[in-house]
């Protein structure tokens, strides 16, 4: 009888690691052929259904589609429109800013401009650089959350360290609410506060935003923390990312190099191996938030030099809607290219592009997906 309770306990312990380490299970793929070599790329929900978008700079052609071939597109060429960076929330609200002008123009799919922001223009800050998230959830009915970056064109006699020293004090990212632009008392020099930075440390890279109906939730690549305004842009909590399977302590697994070395590679280092907080989304069908996380890899090892900023073993964090951290499940490297975005279909199931360039069947021309139904 005792050795019967034993191995009870020991079934039971293992059905409830199982459970925590699947919360995530793939239930099918998206396989689409594009009509163009892809540089940008993603998915939206329209009238209840999937769709999916790409974007090619040689054609600068943007062509949309049902998860099985193309239902419409548009000719940016012949509407005379330029973009480096689309978003897409539905066929009647595509974002595209020119980085040029700086200029984000709201467009239709019939190539129609709705309104134009010029966010310097009304900010009166032409040293602060406007850019699209590429998350579409940073634009609702009400608000367009934008990132902030610095022209660094004015200051081409600084080093990146003196560039970032010298604008510590602009705001990590804006509101736009349709006729003015709102700023959080959020800065570089809060961020090195808040996470104990190391002071020699570059610090400053990719941002992504998620909006829930309560909370705008911000996060910087190089942080691995979670930011959480209210809509009032009022700073409400900081939520530091704790891993199972990687360091996120940015001052013991964030830096790889040595006093000895060169000042200037610290950036490219870390970008390339540190633990990176790549994503976050918002699953608005269960209330609940998810984070890519990319780990930590080692620098010496060979093998990590091949397709290094793919080659990266990852975990999805799961959160409630308060940002209390539910599960995490890590992913193998080479399966999914952990630099595109992550999206959340019209069921509430969970999107990986499983297009890595590690894979065999890798194809530049497809848009590809893989769906993780989420256990509640």
């Amino acid at each position: 009888m005792r050795y019967s309770y034993i191995f009870l306990y020991f079934l039971l312990l293992n059905c409830n690691s199982k459970k925590n380490d699947d919360f995530l299970i793939k239930t099918g793929e998206v396989n689409i052929l594009s009509k163009d070599k892809i540089s940008i790329e993603g998915q939206f929900v329209e009238n209840n259904k999937d769709l999916f978008f790409s974007y090619s700079n040689a054609t600068r052609n943007i062509h949309i589609y049902d998860g099985k071939k193309a239902v419409d597109s548009l000719s940016l060429h012949i509407k005379n429109l330029q973009a480096n960076k689309i978003v897409v929330k539905n066929t009647d609200s595509i974002f595209i800013i020119d980085y040029t002008t700086k200029i984000i123009r709201h467009i239709n799919i019939r190539g129609k401009i709705i309104k134009e922001i010029d966010v310097q223009k009304i900010s009166n800050q032409d040293t602060i650089n406007p850019y699209l998230f590429k998350n579409p959830e940073a634009i609702n009915d009400q608000n367009i959350i934008l990132d902030v970056g610095i022209s660094k064109n004015k200051y081409t006699n600084l080093t990146h360290q003196q560039l970032i020293d010298s604008h510590k004090h602009i705001p990590r990212f804006i509101k736009y609410n349709g006729q003015s632009i709102h700023y959080p008392d959020f800065n570089y020099t809060d961020i090195e506060k808040l996470t104990n930075k190391r002071k020699e440390d570059l610090f400053v890279d990719y941002s992504n935003v998620s909006l829930s109906k309560k909370y705008i939730v911000y996060t910087m690549q190089f942080s691995n923390h979670l930011y959480v305004f209210d809509y009032n842009l009022k700073l409400v909590k900081t939520v530091p990312i704790v891993s199972d399977f990687t360091g996120t302590d940015i001052n013991k697994d964030f830096s790889f190099y040595n006093d000895s070395e060169e000042r200037g590679r610290i950036y490219e280092k870390n970008y390339d191996y540190a633990t990176l907080t790549k994503y976050i989304v918002y699953n608005k069908y269960k209330d609940k938030f998810y984070v890519l996380l990319a780990h930590k890899t080692d620098i010496l090892k060979k093998e990590n030099l091949i397709f290094k900023r793919s080659n990266r073993d990852f975990s999805i964090l799961e959160y409630d809607g308060e940002l209390n951290k539910l599960n995490e499940q890590k992913f193998k490297k080479g399966q999914y290219d952990i630099y595109k975005p992550i999206f959340i279909n019209s069921e509430g199931n969970l999107l990986l592009n499983s297009n890595n360039e590690l894979n065999s069947n890798f194809s530049p021309d497809k848009i590809r997906y893989d769906i993780y139904k989420i256990s509640d």
